[in-house]
Parts: C-alpha cells; sequence; structure tokens
C-alpha cells in the first residue's frame, strides 16, 4: 500500500485527471488497513470513524506552521505521513480510501468469518 501511494506520486500509474489524490486515498486506506490490523476487534463502524478522524487532523495539522512542524514535513517521512499544503479536496480522497478499507473489510474479512 505504501508503495502504491508513494508510486502514485513519481510513475503516472493513475490518469492524470485524478492528479494527486490517488495517492492520499491509498494513504486513508493504509492507515485504516493499520488501525484494523492493531485492533482487530474493533467494530467496522468505529474503525471506519477512527480511520477518518485521523485523517482529518492529519489534514488540519498542514495548517500548523511552527518551526517543529516544518522541520518534520522537510524530512522524507514527516513528507509521507503529514503532507506540506491543506486542501479540502484531501478529505474527499481520504473519505474514498477509508470507505473502500471498509467495504474491503466487511466483504473479505468480516462476513467470511462470520461463515
Amino acid at each position: 500500500m505504501l508503495i502504491a501511494g508513494y508510486a502514485s506520486r513519481k510513475v503516472q500509474i493513475f490518469p492524470v485527471a485524478f492528479g494527486k489524490y490517488p495517492g492520499d486515498a491509498l494513504w486513508a486506506l493504509m492507515v485504516y488497513w493499520l488501525i484494523v490490523w492493531i485492533r482487530p476487534t474493533l467494530s467496522l463502524s468505529k474503525a471506519t470513524l477512527l480511520t477518518f478522524a485521523i485523517s482529518v487532523c492529519v489534514e488540519f495539522l498542514k495548517l500548523i506552521q511552527s518551526p517543529f512542524m516544518v522541520a518534520i514535513r522537510h524530512s522524507k517521512f514527516g513528507a509521507l505521513i503529514f503532507g506540506h499544503v491543506f486542501t479540502w479536496n484531501n478529505l474527499i480522497a481520504y473519505a474514498i480510501g477509508v470507505v473502500a478499507g471498509a467495504v474491503m473489510d466487511y466483504l473479505f474479512l468480516r462476513k467470511r468469518s462470520q461463515l
């Protein structure tokens, strides 16, 4: 997931019309799977809401321009986690990634575990 998201920024694997947003959706999807991996008993709705809340918080952290946060964002790891520029469109991309994670979780993990 991390490789696909990074590749979406460096190599044109998605249509140009999508811009950088597939990478943002993949980032949110990765966060969803990380949360579900850490807390496998978390309900689908709680995992979805927690992931979106984290995504929104990370996006709003971009508005903080303190020297400490700017320094973090200038590192490769900090840029991958926090990004640089706040945009409302990122929230839509995050929502798409979170919903994709929840749908996959339901269809392939939770639904099968009930059988």
